[in-house]
């Protein structure tokens, strides 16, 4: 079996068409992500960073009231203090003085011009007393209200 001189050329032309369609194939694809191997990752991160989060307000709003109890506490503590101390050393002096006021004016001794300066002495003394026994004891009706009248 020979074979002419067209038959070569024309099979070599065939292997070359068959050659270049090996070489430079088109080629598709096509991706579908299974989720065998996620296990929720990413969802697991994302609640694990809210838990962190929530625990952070936690800590924050545990300090904030912490840091309100002692405040008030104080501030009860000091003007109750504050009144006891101003009843020891003016309202009770400013009582002595009026009784001494009053037998000096019956005496004579006195106009009533310093009598009525000595009652109101001892009247501002007792104003400011009474403001600070009340203030000391709206602080602590804050307090038991922050607390729950455990303190």
């Amino acid at each position: 079996m020979s074979m002419t001189a067209d038959q070569i050329v024309d099979r070599r032309r065939m292997r070359r068409k068959l050659s270049f369609w090996r070489v430079t194939g088109f080629l598709a694809g096509l991706s579908v992500p299974l989720p065998l191997l996620d296990r929720s990752q990413g969802d697991a991160l994302r609640a694990v960073s809210r838990a962190q989060a929530a625990r952070g307000q936690r800590v924050i709003e545990i300090e904030r009231a912490a840091g309100e109890v002692r405040g008030l506490w104080a501030e009860a503590t000091w003007l109750a203090a504050a009144a006891r101390q101003l009843r020891h050393d003016a309202v009770a002096p400013a009582a002595t003085l009026v009784r001494g006021a009053e037998a000096a004016y019956a005496g004579g001794e006195m106009d009533i011009l310093e009598l009525l300066d000595a009652h109101r002495g001892a009247v501002d003394a007792e104003v400011q007393a009474l403001e600070l026994e009340l203030n000391a004891r709206r602080a602590r009706i804050e307090l038991d209200r922050v607390t729950g009248g455990g303190l």
